[in-house]
């Protein structure tokens, strides 16, 4: 799950009952959180902080665009780490513009090969920082181009 997922909800409804206690239904406005959330499947708890906005209430939707750009970047880092193509590709990119020799044999190889390829601490970081992501964006043009996928 993401870091710290968030997105606009509305409050339904609320009950109690002897046999399940309180519960809470509210509307989602974003449907990849939900799927976010379903994935993860219930008994999972959390801490819910609510900040009311007005109906009327402008959301900055640059920074949300950036946020779901982001999101994918990172979903898109941690597919790249599972192919087996691109672990052959990265030790080849890892020695040529790092000067280090490593052997990739699984996705946590591949996530340490990404992380020293990018010059960052976590992948996090191609989601959070602009220029991390623009440069994870070109090495995975340059990937996809050397393995055909794109001309």
């Amino acid at each position: 799950m993401a870091d710290n997922p968030h997105c606009e909800v509305k409050f339904l409804r609320g009950s109690w009952s002897t046999k399940n206690g309180a519960s809470a239904v509210f509307e989602v406005a974003d449907r990849e959180f939900l799927d976010t959330l379903s994935a993860i499947g219930g008994g999972q708890r959390y801490m819910m902080v609510l900040a009311p906005i007005a109906d009327d209430e402008e959301l900055d939707h640059d920074k949300l665009e950036k946020a779901d750009r982001g999101k994918t970047r990172v979903k898109q880092a941690a597919v790249l780490c599972q192919d087996k193509a691109y672990w052959k590709w990265l030790e080849a990119a890892v020695l040529d513009l790092c000067g280090l020799e490593m052997t990739i044999g699984d996705k946590e190889g591949a996530a340490i090969g990404m992380r020293k390829l990018l010059g960052v601490e976590s992948r996090a970081a191609i989601g959070k920082d602009d220029k991390v992501g623009q440069n994870f964006d070109r090495m995975k043009e340059d990937f996809d181009r050397s393995a055909g996928r794109i001309k």
